[in-house]
């Protein structure tokens, strides 16, 4: 009877064994292996010649509006944003290589969209990371696995960290301080940091304040979450003027930081 459970138990080891091996997990030749995480586009996922048929395509159909040097401007009642730079760069921090080429091939060029197609439009965004300092590799980008996974990011050893422009979809914390005709300012908010669109997430409940002040605007829809004296975190646009700092609200989150209760 032991001898026949002995047999029982190896053969119910050997097929739970024979199953984690299946999934990736168990020892020896079978060993679990990890994926590894994407490469960056600080690691070159675009090649140069990819870039250069981008170039052309840009130049044809796209600098008109976006100009040659992707400065962006004014086009009739139209703005064409930047797609080089700090403003680029501070519009689409942690936003993703796959939303960029979506908007192109599906929206671009304004007014006449749909005309480019899949390998057109990865060639201009290869071109734009290529202007904007992202270095190329050996392979051309492709609509792979890790695509929608690929992020804008300063380079490592940069601080991670670039001061945002005029305009841009930033996130801070802060206080909420009632002002005067219901105005509300948020006062000892932490410096704004690139946010990306829709709704809030990784918001930093326990978040340290800082000494910024902003002015918000846009309030209206938020009024059931301002109180004053409580830590929110706010999302908006932001807009530098030479004597105040103010934010086109988007969204409101509170957080656990502990605020001073602040009146005018």
């Amino acid at each position: 009877m032991n001898s026949r459970k002995a047999m029982c138990a190896g053969m119910l080891t050997a097929a739970l064994t024979g199953l984690l091996a299946t999934f990736g997990f168990g020892g020896g030749s079978t060993a679990f292996a990890q994926t590894p995480a994407p490469a960056g586009l600080w690691a070159g996922v675009y090649s140069a010649a990819q870039a250069e048929k981008g170039e052309a395509t840009f130049s044809s159909l796209c600098s008109r509006c976006h100009n040659p040097d992707l400065s962006g401007g004014q086009v009739g009642a139209s703005y064409a944003p930047a797609l080089g730079g700090d403003k680029f760069m501070a519009r689409w921090e942690t936003n993703t290589v796959d939303r960029l080429f979506h908007t192109i091939r599906d929206t671009m060029p304004r007014g006449t969209p749909g005309m480019l197609n899949d390998d057109a439009a990865l060639a201009v965004v290869a071109y734009i990371l290529r202007f904007n300092g992202y270095p190329a590799g050996t392979e051309a980008l492709t609509t792979g696995p890790s695509f929608d996974l690929l992020q804008f990011v300063p380079k490592e050893g940069t601080g991670g960290k670039r001061e945002v422009g005029n305009f841009a979809l930033v996130a801070v914390v802060g206080c909420l301080t009632e002002g005067t005709n219901r105005s509300w300012m948020l006062t000892n908010a932490t410096d704004p940091v690139a946010a990306r669109e829709g709704p809030s997430a990784g918001v930093a409940k326990d978040a340290a304040l800082g000494s910024q002040t902003f002015r918000l605007v846009s309030v209206a829809p938020f009024r059931s979450t301002l109180q004053a004296g409580r830590a929110v975190q706010v999302k908006g646009l932001i807009r530098k003027d030479p004597d105040e700092t103010m934010i086109n609200v988007t969204a409101v989150d509170p957080v656990t930081s502990s605020c001073a209760v602040s009146r005018p």
